[in-house]
């Protein structure tokens, strides 16, 4: 876990998130922390690395709203309007883009993913052929 429940509310701009229990955010960032493992690949729970705690609570949190708002999709409705980007909440989302592969379309929390996205490098030797002499 990235991110406490108090953290969560302490940075929501959804008065709606604010007032959800400490039990239902935790199934929130419960299922934010499945979805950062499902996008990147690798199980950050165990780093040390201040940075990475960070922005993996940055994106937990961006998650935990995301998640909360698709889950409520008359309000969802209701908040989006006619453009093609609008503001919700602590993010932007262009409803014309096209997530895949684990992303959202929320270009900060999309760049979190990314940029964690485990990425495997075998180098060239593993190619390569040894030459007998």
């Amino acid at each position: 876990m990235f991110i406490t429940p108090s953290e969560i509310r302490d940075r929501t701009s959804f008065e709606e998130v604010k007032g959800l229990t400490d039990a239902q955010l935790e199934v929130y960032i419960q299922r934010a922390d499945s979805w950062i493992l499902r996008a990147t690949n690798r199980d950050y729970t165990t780093t040390d690395d201040i940075f990475i705690q960070d922005d993996m609570g940055v994106a937990t949190w961006l998650l935990v709203e995301y998640l909360w708002l698709w889950d409520n999709p008359e309000l969802k409705e209701e908040m989006m309007g006619h453009d093609e980007v609008i503001r919700l909440g602590s993010f932007t989302v262009n409803k014309g883009a096209q997530p895949e592969n684990g992303l959202t379309g929320v270009e900060e929390l999309d760049s979190i993913l990314m940029k964690y996205r485990y990425r495997p490098n075998f180098g060239l030797g593993f190619f390569s052929v040894l030459k007998k002499g």
